[in-house]
């Protein structure tokens, strides 16, 4: 009974880590919010280097796929983005092996949407952005 109490108690507190880990994350995700939404013009030019390094930041042993969620996690926090979605996640067809985000965003009082092309290869990167 004793054992199984201990099991409990550890499963809970284990939980609890990772849930206050998942938090800080999301919180440290959003400290650019400002310069991220100050940049996004219409030829999205510097988007695209902001996205990267962000992704530059993501530890090596995240799987591609996680830097991909967390990629959703970034952008679905920017007061500029009102929606981001999968279209596809290592897209059947594509080569080298992409995936696709259709984000939705407000550039200059406009709501624009478009398609982030992420290469998931070797590394994760944001390859284009097309509408």
């Amino acid at each position: 009974m004793k054992i199984k109490h201990v099991a409990f108690t550890l499963s809970f507190v284990l939980l609890a880590a990772l849930i206050s880990l998942k938090c800080k994350k999301s919180e440290e995700t959003c400290t650019d919010n400002g310069s991220f939404c100050s940049i996004n013009t219409a030829d999205f030019t510097y988007t695209k280097t902001i996205v990267n390094e962000y992704l530059k930041t993501q530890s090596n042993n995240l799987s591609n796929q996680n830097k991909l969620y967390d990629l959703v996690d970034y952008l679905s926090c920017k007061t500029c983005v009102s929606k981001v979605t999968i279209e596809c996640q290592s897209c059947p067809g594509t080569s080298p092996v992409q995936s696709k985000l259709n984000v939705d965003l407000f550039v200059n009082g406009q709501s624009v949407k478009k398609v982030f092309n992420i290469s998931m290869g070797s590394g994760i990167e944001l390859i284009s952005i097309t509408d």
